[in-house]
């Protein structure tokens, strides 16, 4: 017979206590740290991170429809479930080079309370947890344009980005007026 067996069912239960809060030690330090969850994309040769709270919806890129007037960053427009969307290239503001023989996939589409715009990605990788500990500060050799829009770099080289910036950024929205472009 094991010990558990021969043990008083009180003594078991008190077991049973210790084991639980010996193998919950581990995730209570993880649940004192702050930790975000956050979708991994790559523009171009690069990686970038942004918080799941910020993404509606990951998509296939559709069809987009030119707008004409608009600024280089702005890609077009596109109908997502019944929603016109914006779609921009954040990697013309960022300056970060497009693939000379990779097109964008997938579509991030952003928005606070409701789908407000959406950003192309070459490709998305998955959904990671990341701890506010493991964020560096944006390198001061950065290029000056991504730096308005990233909150740090993950030890892996991970850019991330910040979406309040992006969704506040004026040249992020056209108006009816075609103001913003």
């Amino acid at each position: 017979m094991s010990e558990a067996q021969q043990a008083e069912p009180r003594d078991v239960r008190e077991l049973l206590k210790q084991r639980a809060r010996a193998l919950a030690q581990p995730m209570a330090e993880l649940v004192s740290s702050t930790s975000r969850s956050m979708v991994v994309f790559s523009l171009g040769d690069e990686r970038y991170a942004i918080e799941t709270r910020y993404v509606f919806a990951v998509t296939r890129l559709c069809d987009v429809f030119p707008l004409p007037g608009s600024g280089a960053h702005v890609l077009g427009l596109t109908s997502v479930q019944g929603e016109l969307l914006v779609v921009f290239d954040l990697r013309v503001l960022i300056g970060t080079a497009r693939p000379g023989n990779a097109d964008a996939t997938r579509m991030l589409i952003l928005g606070n309370k409701q789908a407000e715009l959406a950003i192309i990605a070459d490709v998305v990788h998955d959904v990671q947890p990341l701890l506010d500990s493991d964020l560096y500060p944006v390198p001061a050799s950065s290029a000056d344009g991504d730096k308005p829009y990233l909150t740090g770099v993950t030890r892996e080289a991970v850019s991330v980005f910040d979406g309040s910036v992006l969704l506040s950024d004026p040249r992020l929205y056209v108006d009816e007026t075609g103001a913003g472009l």
